[in-house]
This record gives C-alpha cells, sequence and structure tokens, in this order.
C-alpha cells in the first residue's frame, strides 16, 4: 500500500515540477546560447544584445520564482488534499494517514534532491561557469580518494544537515497547518502561531547543543553527529504529531 501510495505522490505532484523544469531549462539553453554569440564569438547587433538581456533577465527572475513556485505548490497540495476540497476523500482511503504522511516524505526527499542537482547545473550552463562542476568535481574525487575518514563524515553530515533543515522546514509547516486545523475556529491564525512555536523550539534546541559544547573545533564531527540526530528526531515528532492530528481532531475546511 505504501508503494502505492508514493507512486500517487509521484505521479500528482512531479507533473508540474517537470513543467517549470522544462521551462527553465529552454529558458537556460536559449540564455547559454546567446551568450555565446555575444560575448565568445562576439556576434554584434542591437537585437541579438537587446535578445540576451531579455532572456538574462528572464533566466535571473525564472530562476528563484521557480524554485519559490516549486515549494508554494507542494504548500498548497498539501492543504488541497489534507484538509481542503480532497480532504474528505484523503481521509476516507482504506489506509493509515501515517502511510499517507511517509508517502509524502518520500516524495518531498526526492524533490529536495532533484533541486539539489538540477538548479546548480542549470546555473552553471546559464553563466557558462565551469568552476560550479569543477568544485562538484573535486568533491566526488575527495569522497572516492582514500585517507581523511574524518573529513569523509563530516562532508557528507554537513550535507545530511543541509537536507534535513530543509525537510525540517517543510514539516514545520505541514504539522503547523494541521495543528491550526485541529481548531473549530480560526484555523489561520493557530496554524501561524503553532509555526512561530515550531520556529523558537528549534533554535532552542540548536542553542542547548551549542551549549553543550559540542560546538568546539575538537568535536566538531561530534557536533555535526548530534546536530542531525536532532533534525530528524524533530522531523519524526512532527511527522507523529500531524497523524495524530489528522487522525484524532481533524477539522477540514
Amino acid at each position: 500500500m505504501l508503494g502505492k501510495l508514493i507512486r500517487y505522490e509521484f505521479v500528482n505532484r512531479w507533473k508540474n515540477i517537470l513543467l517549470i523544469y522544462g521551462v527553465l531549462g529552454v529558458i537556460t539553453v536559449i540564455t547559454c546560447i546567446l551568450g555565446i554569440l555575444v560575448e565568445d564569438l562576439e556576434v554584434r547587433g542591437r537585437f541579438i544584445e537587446i535578445l540576451y538581456g531579455l532572456f538574462v533577465f528572464t533566466f535571473s527572475g525564472g530562476y528563484f520564482v521557480s524554485i519559490a513556485g516549486i515549494m508554494l505548490m507542494s504548500m498548497a497540495d498539501y492543504g488541497r488534499r489534507m484538509f481542503k476540497d480532497q480532504g474528505y476523500l484523503t481521509h476516507t482511503l482504506p489506509v493509515k494517514t501515517i502511510y499517507i504522511l511517509l508517502a509524502r516524505l518520500v516524495c518531498d526527499i526526492c524533490i529536495c534532491a532533484s533541486m539539489a542537482i538540477y538548479y546548480p547545473t542549470v546555473l552553471g550552463i546559464a553563466t557558462k561557469d565551469n568552476e560550479i562542476y569543477k568544485t562538484i568535481i573535486n568533491h566526488i574525487k575527495f569522497m572516492l580518494n582514500p585517507g581523511n575518514t574524518r573529513d569523509k563524515i563530516e562532508f557528507v553530515l554537513a550535507l545530511l544537515a543541509m537536507a534535513l533543515v530543509v525537510l525540517l522546514a517543510i514539516w514545520m509547516y505541514y504539522a503547523a497547518y494541521a495543528l491550526g486545523h485541529s481548531c473549530a475556529k480560526g484555523k489561520k491564525v493557530f496554524s501561524v502561531l503553532a509555526y512561530i512555536a515550531f520556529y523558537f523550539t528549534t533554535i532552542y534546541g540548536v542553542a542547548l547543543l551549542l551549549d553543550g559544547g559540542y560546538s568546539n573545533s575538537s568535536s566538531d564531527t561530534g557536533f555535526a553527529i548530534c546536530f542531525n540526530l536532532l533534525l530528524v528526531v524533530y522531523i519524526a515528532i512532527l511527522i507523529l504529531l500531524t497523524n495524530l492530528i489528522c487522525t484524532r481532531r481533524l477539522n477540514l475546511e
């Protein structure tokens, strides 16, 4: 059943994401071609220079707008399918709510991973910046070379921490939205208050971790491990809280 839910999540959410990737990819290729003509081959002409400037501006705006768009679409999809017009259908499915949330978590992880790969790639193509690819290749070589085990562990933990921070931000929104819908009235107000509470709880947890002495240079690995564990535990708590609200105190719009 979990596999079917994951497949449904991918089909439902990736259609729009792939469309965004495709549009931005076309803009990226055109920007790169025009950049080669104007800057490298020194092709001159008022029209092509204006066209190049227009596509540079379009790429710059589209780059950040598309990132925000993907995040906002995920949030809107969550609200619509869990608490709004499709909520009744979702919560009458013959499957436990926790499986629906886990399927969403898997899809969120894949979306974040695809964005981490796709956006640096298109940025490097549009700007013709080989340093981006050199940096990636150097990191791959670093991981494949023998030795420096401690540095490799710290590098992996740093990447994991960045991914977990993004997932934490997503699930803070999900849990806050669900908590607001545990109330019959004032759903939006309670959702905002819940998100603020989650945010400051996270800051407080990190502050306690820092006060625990793990921030010393001699224990960077220990701090990174504890920080990642803190994020994993917090995400798990948010998922369980969301599941509890959806099964016990759900008030659909």
